[in-house]
């Protein structure tokens, strides 16, 4: 079983973590939402790939599917709101290929007379990336996940970070890109840390704006024997004024 999670922790029993705080933006500016979208993907053994129906529209979105194909299964959902938090998470069991997406498009318009530098501030919260693996992978057999983040400004990237995990029968393979800071860990467990992040958007001039662009996904995919289920502790993470109640590994399958 593989995990890849990234949102806001929410009061919830399945594991949630990692969020991407709305920020705010220095310049005296006014700020438009053009578009905010939650939307994900899933397959399950053998059986036709399903695409969830994106969800769209201010000021909420939301989309989650808890597929079951016996004896695989699935978790994928994406959520946020153009006010507040967002986030994305993935995990599977079995055979499995699953991805969620959060995005979000704003216009920022300096509707001063002088032109103005722009800084984009938030707040990532503590998460993980997991592998959690109950029966021994031989063969050909796999778990993956991994996260990313995306922020844009007119289409061009300009910070970002992505992780993934990937265990097989002769181990456990870590990669990151962008900003791999955020991560720390060793075999199939990465933590992701809480951090606050500061983005330089340059100088918007008067009377002009700029697209800004942000987006969250997360993936799992895997190829194991989907054994029976696994009494795993719970943990219960405190992250600033927040906190999720979680449980690890085949939570809830079987039970």
């Amino acid at each position: 079983m593989s995990k890849a999670f990234a949102g806001l922790p929410r009061p919830t029993r399945i594991a949630v973590a990692v969020a991407l705080v709305f920020g705010s933006v220095s310049a005296q500016a006014d700020v438009t939402v053009d578009s905010i979208v939650a939307t994900g993907w899933y397959r399950l053994g053998s059986d036709p790939l399903v695409n969830l129906t994106p969800s769209t529209g201010s000021p909420n979105v939301d989309v989650v599917a808890f597929p079951y194909s016996d004896p695989n299964s699935a978790v994928v959902h994406s959520y946020g709101s153009d006010t507040g938090n967002f986030g994305s998470r993935s995990s599977g069991f079995g055979v499995y290929d699953v991805n969620g997406m959060f995005s979000i498009s704003q216009t920022i318009a300096n509707n001063t007379a002088f032109a103005q530098n722009a800084t984009f501030n938030f707040y990532i919260t503590p998460g993980f990336i997991n592998n959690e693996i109950g029966t021994p992978l031989t063969g050909s057999h796999y778990v993956s996940a991994g996260l990313t983040f995306d922020i844009k400004r007119n289409g061009s990237s300009i910070w970002g970070s992505s992780a993934t995990l990937s265990s097989n029968a002769g181990g456990t393979t870590y990669s990151a890109t962008g900003d791999t800071g955020l991560y720390s860990g060793s075999g199939t467990y990465y933590s992701v840390a809480g951090v606050n992040r500061s983005i330089d958007l340059g100088v918007i001039n008067a009377g002009q704006s700029i697209t800004l662009s942000y987006e969250m996904s997360s993936f799992a995919n895997g190829v194991s024997e989907a054994g029976p289920a696994r009494l795993v502790p719970e943990i219960t993470y405190h992250v600033p004024g927040q906190w999720v109640d979680s449980c690890w590994g085949e939570c809830g399958y079987g039970d």
